[in-house]
């Protein structure tokens, strides 16, 4: 592989791997500065060549991005007429990478660094270049350690080889899961990528696996009807592989899991992935002219000041429909919001970026900044004003441990604050008795018969009660504090329990405390127990506390919540802001938690959201095709079969969903079924493009049925000449005539 990347001529047996799913999501989810849609004609800047770079700004280019660097970008780089502006480009390149702006980390080239030191580290050895830039280290790099690693060192038939799974997230645009193999060709120097259709599985093979195959297929009439080698017949071969191992010979044909190991079909959709893979740091990248601009100097460069004060508070709550939420409150400073007036309309405006991610990095909710517009009366301006403002929201959530990023900056002034929550959000009837994290609130509110299930909820509303939460922990003196958390229990807990609330001083002295009982008989259907206590603060003075909440009977110890009480006459409560939202049966609700669960490789519980939805809702169009690209990741194909059939019969003349049925026929081997609905959609009017024409030839090939199969791909090369796998295949059918 080349040190310098570059994807102006597409050459796709020397590929580029697809970055990580982790990183995918961090890039997409990047807020670049300065977007401008200004087109630059790059062409009225001279370019430099490679060793007319500085060694500095030459070793950052082939040897620290040359993996992650985008077309135009890199021409950009080489088109800067001063080294200043090459340092600049550098500093810019990795803040539009940066996934939580704003902040002194960047987590993306944090994780990047560490990347390209483990590929030095691990892949350096067999060869005399730095490990970052062999094939396998490449892979790393840009995609990071693989779910699994199966090693072959060398096998009395194979050359060494390994074999590497890969999860990534969908939005990447390639097939969430699938394999690379890399192999030691002739059993000498480094490592290299394999791609079943330029390489084939022979070449896997050492001389005596070669023997082997030559022996295997002059014994057998198969080599009459599959594709020729050198030494025998591709059934043979894969014979052979077979006494290795089953899913070594499996991947050599396909890369994507799932995958029949047929001889036609599955080295084009590899070769389908590995072309698609290479547009992947495009798609990492969308806007990719922030570096053009440097050449006209018009890189906006606004300077935002960490001034914000903001407290955030958030918990993870189960809703009574047995789904968690993630519920935050934001208060934010009345006097730091920005406020405007314009024809007797009063409003207050800031900016509000929300993101929740894992340990992995990777985004269920990925980083979007909205602008948050209140119309307010001249009364409500003064005391907004003067009282500050608390931010509510409420946010569908998978269960698991996740951190909680939120930006608030005033738009007009860029003043910022910023904050992190780490959470954990816990399932229904777990293991054993665990509980929430307790919040504080100022008071709650009981609906009655105002409440409806079905109906819109507001943030920190559990079903008939809505609370009011104190993000900043102030409240009066001679007031009552509320304390709100829930136990999770498994099915058959039902002992009793106690929740003890204890009011200490900075001292360890405690003032006020309170006892209140526990049964968890009274849990409803999914294992919930919801827990609200009231503690007096009747004569204790305005001072700094610790709240101390301790549960007896679960796996927690014993939580601490600062608490501040001050005199009533000086507390200004703060103006609540929150809007109502969807219940948690709401279809497009049952859909973001589909999506939330594919981004977190969790394909078949996403699958369980949206059988559901389309239970309910079974005409849902885009459940039904999200439903059809997971049953396609997870590789059930009977059940992807038995969806697209339904909706064959129930809508004839639909041609993406007879071609969708082809292609899961073909994969499932089944090519007379596959060639009919192949078919069926080109009599319905289906465009005829290269890849219908390439999937329905390589059913005909598997098929055994050569000639037909030459005719479709002659066809398809006639619409689009540039396409080198087929004109390989093409030369291989025109040989074996």
């Amino acid at each position: 592989m080349s040190s310098v990347r570059s994807r102006t001529r597409r050459r796709p047996p020397t590929l580029p791997l697809v970055a990580a799913a982790t990183l995918g999501m961090v890039l997409l989810g990047a807020l670049p500065l300065g977007a401008h849609a200004q087109v630059i004609d790059l062409d009225a800047f001279p370019a430099l060549e490679l060793d007319q770079l500085s060694a500095e700004h030459r070793a950052w280019l082939e040897r620290e991005v040359m993996w992650i660097i985008v077309d135009g970008e890199r021409e950009t780089f080489m088109r800067l007429p001063s080294d200043a502006q090459r340092d600049e480009f550098m500093r810019q390149f990795w803040i539009h990478r940066d996934p939580t702006p704003g902040t002194a980390r960047n987590e993306f080239r944090e994780l990047h660094d560490q990347r390209l030191a483990y590929a030095d580290r691990e892949y350096g050895r067999e060869t005399g270049r730095a490990g970052r830039l062999t094939d396998r280290g490449r892979a790393v790099v840009l995609f990071g350690a693989p779910r699994a690693v199966d090693r072959f060192p060398g096998s009395p038939v194979t050359v060494p080889l390994e074999v590497w799974s890969y999860a990534v997230d969908p939005v990447l645009g390639v097939p969430p899961f699938f394999s690379l193999v890399f192999f030691r060709e002739r059993g000498i120097g480094e490592h290299r990528l394999y791609s079943p259709l330029a390489d084939g599985p022979e070449r896997l093979l050492n001389p005596a696996g070669q023997g082997e195959a030559a022996n295997r297929s002059a014994q057998s009439i198969r080599g009459r009807t599959t594709r020729a080698t050198g030494f025998g017949d591709l059934a043979s071969v894969l014979d052979v592989l077979r006494t290795v191992d089953l899913v070594l010979a499996d991947v050599s044909l396909s890369l994507i899991p799932g995958d029949p190991a047929t001889i036609g079909i599955a080295p084009l959709r590899s070769e389908d992935l590995l072309i698609r893979i290479e547009d992947v740091p495009d798609r990492m990248m969308p806007d990719p002219t922030w570096a053009s601009r440097l050449l006209v100097g018009t890189v906006d460069a606004a300077v935002r000041f960490e001034t914000l004060p903001i407290q955030i508070m958030a918990a993870p709550l189960m809703d009574p429909s047995g789904v968690p939420y993630l519920h935050y409150a934001i208060r934010i400073p009345g006097k730091r919001i920005n406020f405007g007036a314009y024809e007797e309309r009063h409003y207050a405006t800031y900016e509000l970026t929300l993101a929740v991610r894992d340990d992995q990095l990777r985004f269920p909710v990925v980083p979007e900044t909205r602008t948050v517009e209140l119309l307010l009366s001249a009364d409500n301006t003064r005391e907004l004003r003067s009282s500050g403002l608390v931010h509510l929201g409420r946010l569908p959530i998978p269960t698991g441990r996740f951190h909680l990023d939120v930006t608030v900056e005033n738009n007009v002034t860029h003043q910022f604050g910023r904050g992190e929550v780490v959470l954990r959000s816990e399932p229904s009837h777990p293991a054993a008795v665990t509980s929430s994290d307790p919040f504080l609130m100022s008071g709650y509110d009981a609906l009655g018969d105002d409440y409806d299930p079905y109906g819109g909820h507001f943030p920190f509303q559990i079903g008939a009660h809505l609370m009011m939460p104190v993000p900043d922990g102030t409240v009066a003196t001679d007031d009552t504090v509320w304390v709100f958390h829930q136990l999770m229990a498994p099915a058959d807990a039902t002992g009793p329990g106690i929740a003890s609330y204890a009011l200490v001083d900075r001292s360890g002295t405690e003032v006020a405390s309170k006892e209140s009982s526990l049964n968890l008989a009274a849990k409803d259907e999914f294992g919930v127990l919801s827990q609200l206590a009231g503690l007096d603060l009747a004569g204790v003075a305005p001072g700094e506390y610790t709240l101390q909440v301790d549960i007896d009977i679960d796996d927690r110890p014993l939580h601490e919540l600062p608490l501040r009480v001050v005199p009533a006459e000086t507390l200004v409560p703060p103006v609540p802001h929150a809007s109502q939202q969807p219940p948690a049966n709401d279809s497009g609700e049952l859909l973001t938690r589909a999506l939330q669960l594919r981004t977190l490789g969790r394909t078949d519980e996403a699958i369980e959201q949206l059988h559901a939805l389309l239970a309910r809702e079974p005409d849902h169009h885009t459940a039904t095709e999200l439903q059809a690209e997971l049953l396609s990741e997870a590789g059930r194909l009977d059940d992807l079969a038995t969806l697209l059939g339904a909706r064959v019969i129930d809508q004839p003349d639909d041609v993406d969903a007879l071609l969708a049925l082809a292609e899961v026929e073909a994969r499932r081997s089944n090519g007379y079924d596959a060639i009919r609905f192949y078919e069926r959609a080109r009599l319905g009017g289906a465009l005829e493009t290269p890849a219908l024409l390439n999937g329905l030839a390589s059913v005909y090939l598997a098929d055994g049925n050569d000639g037909r199969a030459r005719e479709l791909f002659e066809h398809s090369l006639r619409l689009d000449p540039q396409q080198p796998p087929i004109a390989a295949l093409l030369r291989r059918l025109r040989e074996n005539e």
